[in-house]
């Protein structure tokens, strides 16, 4: 054993604490207690704790004391210090590349790391100086190469035991400055801090409050990419002038860390608070002497020369680094012979901007192919990658052959594995310059090479990279476009005239063109509507978000172009064993085959009646089996696309299910409180397990099938034997519902998670919760180990997504994109991509290593959620899925007006009873009262809580339009004043609240809940005055009568039941509905009652005997919301088809439909290629149209 020492203390590593669990499962079984190894080692049970826990350090001694007592040899794998005796710096490189060759520049880096470390400068700027030119680019190219974001990584790599944070990043694709104050706080504060405060001047501030509190390194590379060229050098782009505020605000404000910059060049606004010693300081970088210059020819090949003729050449490029690795190359044909260049080869070279303009000319067409695809990606790619590009098959076949030439011409920056190829920044701008402005020209002139061979953006890439192509290819473009045009609507039509030839002349040429233009006319938001794409290919084209009706693409090549899907809200998420495709469960109680790569659309399961809560695939691959809202559990051949069984047995929602490792079994959790065990193959339920007290909220099998874990709104977690069906163990220790439970891969240990926004890991053997990850704001709903155990993802209701490093519980990165609370989570088998979805219809593909949101499939449905007449029925509000209210007018059919604010699915619409505003509440857990005259938010409602409180399902106003009440998923009911915003709160029931409704005398209040209750309330003292019982499951509306003594219910156990107000007791109950029964409502004159189901069906009851008088048939989907006119003449109803139907009270007939435009309404899909039919099934879910001739 190494000597000891006292100042130190230690903890175990992963190695050390597997080797004691060994040694306790073989000294004291399954179960020990601290107070038996206590008795065994001599060691108190603080220490003991410690050293188990491995949270905090203990003596090496006590290590050594610990070990030699359990008969083990402590070594040096099974320990290191804690992290309070190591000085470790947190660091985040990015995608800073690797530290190449660095020659020279000893002298610099001690003068930078004394200003850093010993002065302490707070913002230092590294500008490369060198270099001539008038013109835009050339003045940047002029500086460049300079070896400026060498010396920095160079620099940051000695000094980064200095500090506790250092992180890196690259301004080479102008990232919003948002961007990039929070990849630093979220970074500096490991993952705590999600929400930035909306204006820039209170982001910079936190970020100082960081700065000041720890010693942290920020390098920025590439400065200039966001400062003005020509005259205005040293000025800030358009949209990038609020890094001046960042840099200023960092060099004026008294703290401990450095900023540290590199530019091409001077950065006006803070050079004026600069100086020798002050904290800022400017560092110009000079060129290589002939010694450092020669190091780099040396690297690159053999060449003659004497001493003058070194200094000669590198004079003759200033020792700019790029400029003499380029002439390397080009001296290399001489061959070698230095003299001779200088002879033959000086006057062609002047300047960078002419060497890099010599070099690209020299070039082949295919390795210019190549240069130009380097610059669109803006990342390392693979050669299968730039394959998959190039539209040319005579080029596609040479690509190994360019790349080998291409590399003996020019630096090409390749990762370690040689597998991926990218450019230095200065080769990329370059490229960047010359391919706008020949895209420009080739459009101009109508001739075309490098526009159709070439994407302006890539629709099938990252988000990320396509953002970055819009801002760099897209927005450059289109301005100068309109430039040369002299207005948008001249290009319009010029591009209309080239689509035109192209299908006059050239039809399904393989290319870009089409798909090019297409993309223009998307960022010029120019209205398509009537455009003519036919017989063109429209290729890499990202139309997701974008109306196009009655466009026609007949006969096109669609080939990798996004479009708009067609699923709902995202409830269930799972990856194909091999990764290659993704099943998703959604509102509309589809299961649906994405294809990883581009999202189309594989198959699709039909169906389940709604909400498909969760999905597994079968380890095999072959089978998928889903759950429900309904209360049903279907297995699926994945071959097929049939349903091969219905397991029948549970009575409510089925939150979760698995197969067991071995596919034999099936477990699933309902909130019916139980958990049943099926066999896989005959679909018999094997064994109900009754044992928890509340929902089974999550199930999950051991990796070697023999416990299954259950976690329940009780709190409780229960360990069970698969073979004797028997709770192992109960791990108590949550404080509120649990609603994920995942073993890790090695089946040790067990993570859970739920309300109380914090993930647990258990120890499976012990029970012990022997760490805890905090970092979420939100309730937690799901979480997902990676494959190979080291990474945990979670997603909570805030919305984030996190990403955990398991050895030690930091969280790694964090992701946000989603408008709402993230509902489910998988995670692929190759240990790096997450999906993540939501009711919000988006679904995201995750980077799990960095955190970046890499593809977002965006979903549409036209579901209406509810309908209102207004208090003279001249108007009908209604809500949908698409996060917006519309007021229509009822003579018309005109939609008057669109309030839009709501970032989630909204619930409930309701005019005042002035019909003067219209409230409405959503799943982003606000509540919003509009004018109906302006259209504008008179009022937002949130209530003041850190808590979760989910989504708000109902909202009612009082019959004097001063009181809402509401209620929704945190099962408590509230009483808001609309004019202060101030709340009461009501409490009483046990499961989530589906419809609140004031009495019409505002008197009481009642509301029905998943509890199968009704409760009345005193809305003037909240006293809860009766609470009626009868249905036997979840009561889903209310209604009082016109006279407030008899209220109706519907209920999910397919009845209504109509309740005497005052007595609380039921009178009737009425029998019909074959299926969930969901909106209920008493018509003005209280005569009948109207109720609207699952199936699409409604009815119309006698209110005094009970009958059911009418079924209206028509919807082809759930009828979400009815109401009735003041005059009882008509009922309209709103359907999750998208529908809102008007129907005759007398005559049971629907006289009108309304339905919101769908996005691609009348598109003409007939004859195209490029998309499965599965995807051709979904733009004609979308409103496409094939079969045209």
């Amino acid at each position: 054993m190494a000597k000891i020492n006292r100042k130190c203390t230690y903890v175990l590593t992963t190695a050390g604490k597997q080797k004691i669990d060994k040694q306790f499962s073989k000294l004291f079984g399954d179960q020990y207690s601290y107070n038996q190894i206590s008795d065994t080692t001599g060691l108190h049970r603080t220490t003991i704790k410690k050293i188990i826990k491995m949270n905090e350090g203990v003596t090496l001694r006590s290590l050594d004391n610990f070990f030699s007592h359990l008969c083990l040899d402590l070594e040096k794998s099974d320990y290191q210090q804690s992290e309070q005796h190591q000085k470790r710096s947190h660091q985040d490189w990015g995608d800073a590349p690797d530290l190449p060759a660095f020659f020279g520049r000893e002298t610099e880096l001690e003068i930078l790391k004394e200003w850093i470390i010993k002065d302490r400068c707070r913002l230092i700027a590294i500008i490369g100086i060198g270099g001539i030119g008038k013109t835009a680019v050339s003045i940047k190219l002029g500086k460049g190469g300079i070896g400026k974001t060498d010396l920095s990584l160079h620099l940051a790599r000695n000094i980064q035991d200095e500090f506790e944070c250092v992180i890196w990043r690259s301004l080479i694709n102008t990232p919003p400055i948002t961007e990039i104050i929070t990849d630093f706080i979220q970074f500096i504060s490991h993952q705590q801090i999600t929400n930035l405060p909306e204006k820039i001047y209170q982001q910079i501030s936190l970020l100082l409050d960081y700065l000041k509190k720890h010693r942290c390194l920020l390098i920025l590379d590439n400065v200039e990419t966001i400062l003005a060229p020509g005259d205005a050098a040293g000025k800030y782009q358009p949209g990038c002038e609020e890094y001046g505020q960042l840099f200023e605000k960092i060099a004026s404000v008294p703290h401990q860390s450095c900023l540290l910059l590199t530019s091409r060049e001077k950065i006006n606004n803070i050079e004026r608070l600069s100086g020798k010693r002050k904290p800022v300081r400017f560092f110009e970088l000079a060129g290589l002497n002939s010694v450092e210059g020669r190091a780099i020819f040396d690297e690159i090949g053999d060449f003659v020369a004497t001493d003058e003729q070194w200094q000669q050449l590198v004079k003759l490029y200033n020792g700019n680094p790029l400029a003499l690795e380029l002439a390397a190359h080009h001296i290399k044909d001489f061959p070698g012979n230095i003299a001779e260049f200088l002879a033959q080869g000086k006057p062609i070279f002047a300047n960078i901007c002419e060497l890099l303009d010599w070099h690209f000319e020299r070039f082949s067409n295919f390795e210019k192919e190549i240069l130009y695809w380097l610059a669109i990606h803006r990342e390392p790619i693979s050669i299968a990658e730039l394959k998959s590009d190039i539209v040319t098959k005579i080029a596609q076949e040479r690509i190994s052959e360019t790349l080998h030439y291409l590399q003996i011409k020019l630096p090409l920056e390749k990762s370690q594995e040689g597998i991926f190829f990218t450019l230095q920044p200065v080769l990329i701008e370059y490229i960047t310059e010359k391919f706008i402005a020949t895209v420009c020209q080739e459009i101009e002139t109508g001739k075309f090479q490098l526009f159709n061979h070439h994407a302006l953006l890539m629709a099938t890439g990252k988000d990320y990279i396509r953002n970055t192509q819009i801002r760099i290819f897209i927005e450059p473009i289109i301005q100068r476009l309109i430039d040369i045009f002299h207005n948008q609507k001249n290009l319009e039509n010029y591009c209309q005239s080239l689509l035109e030839e192209l299908r006059k002349n050239t039809p399904l040429q393989s290319g870009y063109i089409s798909g090019n233009i297409l993309n223009l006319f998307c960022h010029l938001n120019t209205n398509l509507i009537g455009y003519n794409f036919s017989h063109l290919t429209i290729r890499q084209a990202y139309l997701q978000g974008i109306n196009l009706h009655n466009v026609n693409f007949s006969y096109c090549d669609l080939t990798q172009s996004i479009f708009t899907q067609s699923f709902g809200g995202i409830h269930s998420l799972a990856f194909s064993p091999d990764g290659k495709l993704l099943a998703a469960g959604d509102s509309n109680g589809l299961v649906r085959l994405l294809r990883v790569a581009d999202g189309q659309q594989m198959a699709t399961f039909h169906k389940h009646g709604w909400w498909v809560l969760s999905i597994a695939y079968s380890p095999d691959g072959e089978k998928l089996i889903s759950s429900s809202i309904d209360g049903t559990i279907k297995v699926w051949d994945i071959a097929t696309g049939q349903c091969i069984q219905n397991l029948e047995g549970h009575t409510n929602w089925i939150f979760s299910l698995t197969f067991s490792p071995d596919a034999k079994i099936i477990a699933s959790g309902c909130n019916d409180e139980t958990i049943k065990l099926w066999d896989a193959s005959t679909g018999e339920c094997l064994q109900t397990l009754t044992d928890h007290n509340g929902w089974v909220l999550s199930v999950s099998f051991s990796p070697d099938g023999k416990i299954l874990a259950s976690g329940s709104a009780d709190h409780n977690i229960k360990l069970w034997n698969v073979e004797t069906f028997n709770c192992i163990r109960t791990l108590t220790g949550s404080e509120d519902g649990v609603w994920s439970v995942a073993f890790t891969p090695d089946g040790e240990k067990l993570a859970s998670c739920g309300y109380e926004r914090i993930i647990r890991l258990w120890n499976v053997k012990t029970g012990e919760c022997y760490q805890e990850l905090a970092g979420h704001r939100k309730e937690i709903k799901v979480l997902a180990f990676s494959p190979d155990g080291k990474t945990l993802a979670s997603a909570c209701f805030e919305p984030t997504v996190k990403f955990w490093n398991v050895e030690t519980g930091k969280c790694l990165a964090t992701g946000k994109g989603h408008q709402t609370g993230i509902r489910t989570l998988a995670f692929c088998c190759d240990n790096k991509t997450v999906a993540t979805g939501n009711n919000d219809q988006v679904l995201k593909l995750w980077d799990a290593k960095t955190g970046k949101c890499v593809k977002t499939f965006q979903g549409y449905t036209d579901q209406v959620w509810s309908v209102a007449f207004s208090p003279d029925g001249q108007k009908i509000a209604s809500s949908h899925l698409d996060y917006v209210v519309r007021i229509w007018d009822v003579e018309t059919g005109e939609c008057l007006q669109y309030l839009r604010g709501h970032k989630g699915l909204i619930w409930t619409v309701v005019f005042s009873p002035d019909g003067k505003k219209i409230a409405s509440c959503s799943d982003d857990e606000t509540i919003m009262v509009w004018d109906v005259n302006s259209g504008s938010c008179w009022k937002y409602l949130l209530y003041p809580t850190q808590q979760y409180q989910g989504g708000i399902w109902t909202i009612s106003f009082s019959s004097c339009g001063q009181f809402l009440a509401s209620g929704g998923q945190d099962s408590t009911v509230k009483i808001w004043d609309i004019e202060t915003g101030e709340c009461r709160v009501l409490s009483g029931h046990q499961g989530w609240i589906w419809r609140v409704v004031f009495s019409p005398d505002a008197q009481t209040l009642a509301s029905g809940s998943d509890d199968q209750t009704i409760k009345i309330w005193d809305a003037c003292t909240g006293k809860c005055l009766k609470t009626l019982r009868g249905h036997s499951n979840n009561v889903r509306s209310i209604a009082f009568s016109p006279d407030g003594q008899f209220l109706v219910s519907g209920s999910e156990d397919s009845t209504l039941k109509l309740w005497d107000v005052r007595m609380g007791s039921c009178l009737k109950t009425l029998w019909g509905h074959k299926c969930l029964v969901w909106p209920v409502k008493f018509s003005a004159n209280g005569k009948l009652i109207v109720s609207g189901a699952q199936n699409g069906s409604l009815k119309l009851w006698d209110a005094f005997t009970g009958e059911c008088l009418k079924t209206l048939e028509g919807n082809n989907k759930h009828i979400s919301s009815v109401d009735c006119s003041w005059d009882n003449e008509t009922v309209i109803s709103g359907s999750l088809d998208g529908t809102i139907k008007f129907w005759d009270v007398k005559t049971g007939v629907c006289w009108r439909i309304w339905r919101v435009p769908r996005p691609y309404e009348g598109m003409n899909i007939t004859g195209v290629k490029g998309l499965t039919e599965g995807n051709k099934e979904v733009l004609k879910a979308l409103g496409a149209i094939e079969g045209l001739s």
